[in-house]
């Protein structure tokens, strides 16, 4: 029984011996493949790599070039290698920093392939050095593979993007056209709403876009056409498209000619002041309308260059500058005024400083620390503020004060000419007593 048993495992040993035997045993490293075994002169083929890991391996050739000398490959890459003009291509792959698939194993190495360069065909003989029929057979395939890389190659696709014209329906392009440059500027008239822009492509297998009509705002305009080559790499060119800003219609104020600014693009308006259009002299001109203060103002320049707002009135015209300030926490307009619009004794009519912003105002001849400014309120009204300059003070002014502070001396001057008049009419009395006194006297006796 012993004996039957020990035979019994001595044949489960034998069994597990000849299985462990049998098992494939893989080791770490990595193949190369070659896409050809034959190109023409100067013709492309692939060398693949595969590895069961990852790493950067590096790439060499005799009597070639690779189109890339070292690579990180993840399980498997390739690069194109260009053959020379005769003889065998012949590329080597070398494992510089690869581990295998477990992490801990490091794969090194060099594995070659080569690759021979057919001699040009003369004759018209199709058969190769290869007498045996089935080497032909092998060699014709070989070619035909090499052709039909060939002619993918032949098929790249164009990297051409440049145009080959390019044109505007006014003005002109400065500088002149030239593919090479992509930056273009254009002046036009300032009725000139639109423009046509037209271009056509170097490569007739490229795509262009954005010509046609373009719409024009006052100032300057940045318009892009792109030309696509077939491969997808794009060029821009860029053309700024500058449309005269000189004003097409005019006002005028106190004989001053001021002009209706067309370009308010990034105007900073008023609060309160929305955009609106009015017609002047039968032209559409942009203004600013507050129902708030129900006031109309527009943006005009004067012939120094200066641009402001200005209060218009459909039946007035233009009234007067209107300037947005804050002075001393009040938010008022600056506005038009003349010495007369205040009538205050011992003032003088001046500039004055308040804040860093200057008024036409008054100031007193007896404490020119005191000044009167007269401004317009964000209701629309005009109203006079008095400036203390020691305390930097700023308070509402009634003129009534004013007229009541002349009352006393309008009663003085009253009270002056009453005792005139009296001492006038005593002298005349007394005049006409002492002469009647000295007429009666000679009549008595």
């Amino acid at each position: 029984m012993k004996k039957k048993f020990k035979v019994i495992l001595s044949s489960i040993a034998f069994l597990m011996t000849i299985s462990l035997l049998q098992l494939p045993v893989y080791a770490a490293g990595f193949s190369v493949s070659k896409s050809a075994s034959s190109v023409a002169p100067g013709g492309t083929f692939t060398v693949s790599v595969s590895v069961s890991g990852e790493g950067r391996f590096n790439f060499s050739a005799s009597n070639g070039t690779v189109s890339s000398s070292s690579q990180w490959i993840a399980g498997s890459g390739s690069i194109s290698v260009k053959a020379g003009s005769s003889g065998t291509v012949t590329v080597s792959v070398t494992a510089s920093d690869v581990s295998a698939s477990d992490g801990e194993t490091v794969i090194s190495g060099t594995h070659s392939v080569s690759v021979a360069i057919n001699a040009p065909a003369s004759g018209g003989n199709t058969t190769n050095s290869n007498n045996s029929n089935s080497g032909s057979t092998t060699n014709n395939t070989d070619t035909t593979t090499q052709q039909t890389e060939e002619k993918k190659e032949e098929t790249k696709k164009s990297n051409v993007n440049t145009l080959a014209s390019l044109t505007v329906s006014a003005g002109e392009l400065s500088p002149a056209f030239d593919g090479n440059n992509t930056n273009y500027e254009v002046n036009v008239d300032a009725k000139v709403t639109s423009i046509t822009i037209d271009a056509k492509a170097t490569d007739a297998k490229a795509s262009v876009s954005g010509t046609g009509e373009h719409a024009l705002q006052v100032g300057a305009n940045t318009l892009q056409v792109v030309c696509k080559a077939e491969d997808g790499s794009t060029k821009t060119y860029t053309i700024t498209v500058n449309v005269d800003e000189t004003p097409q219609v005019y006002l005028k104020l106190n004989k001053q000619k001021l002009g209706v600014v067309r370009n308010v693009k990034d105007l900073g308006v008023p609060e309160s002041f929305e955009a609106t259009t009015i017609k002047i002299d039968g032209n559409e001109v942009t203004a600013y309308h507050s129902n708030n203060m129900n006031k109309t103002i527009l943006y005009l320049v004067n012939e120094k260059g200066e641009k402001n707002f200005y209060l218009y009135d459909e039946k007035e015209g233009v009234i007067s500058i209107f300037i947005p300030v804050t002075v001393l926490g009040r938010n008022v307009y600056i506005i038009d005024v003349k010495k007369n619009d205040v009538k205050v004794d011992h003032t003088k009519f001046n500039k004055i400083q308040i804040d860093n912003n200057t008024f036409e105002g008054w100031t007193f001849t007896d404490d020119k620390n005191y000044s009167l400014i007269m401004v317009m309120n964000q209701k629309g009204e005009k109203v006079i503020y008095q400036y203390e300059a020691t305390e930097n003070t700023l308070q509402l002014y009634h003129q009534v004060k004013q007229e009541q502070s002349n009352q006393p001396k309008q009663q003085k001057h009253i009270m002056t000419y009453v005792f005139a008049a009296t001492t006038v009419v005593f002298a005349l009395i007394s005049l006409v007593l002492i002469r009647y006194f000295f007429i009666h006297k000679k009549s008595l006796k």
